[in-house]
């Protein structure tokens, strides 16, 4: 019994996560959000513009810590394609890495099954600068 019971312990601590452990990304995930950017030289005060945004993710697949989806903001026009988005769960479950089409990225920090927060930074090829972190909240359905 105590070699079955040692047995046990010590193969559940050695497993790792499951599918099932990892955070549910699939759905859509809303955030308003500050950004802070450098802008165009000739627009920037005090070197930086600050913009209020909404972001809504969307994400469409999901298989085990791997997932991807699409990013629109409210600043983007009507025929602006969606920024793809990929990312990668780390096994704890904790946290998560991304990247998206526009060269934007960084990490995400799970707080719960339903939020998440995280940062971003990125550097275009025109030279501007952004940053910004936030809280995503995921869409539930409504009863």
């Amino acid at each position: 019994m105590l070699r079955t019971t040692v047995f046990l312990v010590l193969y559940l601590t050695s497993v790792g996560l499951t599918a099932a452990d990892y955070p549910d990304m699939v759905g859509v995930w809303r955030a308003d959000l500050r950004t802070i950017s450098s802008g165009a030289p000739e627009v920037a005060t005090g070197g930086m513009v600050i913009s209020e945004v909404k972001a809504t993710v969307t994400v469409d697949h999901q298989d085990g810590e791997a997932f991807l989806g699409k990013v629109r903001l409210s600043s983007m026009g009507k025929n602006d394609p969606s920024v793809k988005m990929w990312g990668a769960i780390r096994s704890n479950g904790k946290e998560a890495r991304f990247i998206g089409s526009d060269g934007t990225g960084g990490p995400i920090w799970f707080i719960d099954e339903t939020s998440y927060e995280f940062c971003v930074t990125s550097l275009t090829d025109e030279s501007v600068m952004m940053a910004y972190c936030g809280v995503f909240k995921k869409d539930t359905p409504q009863e």
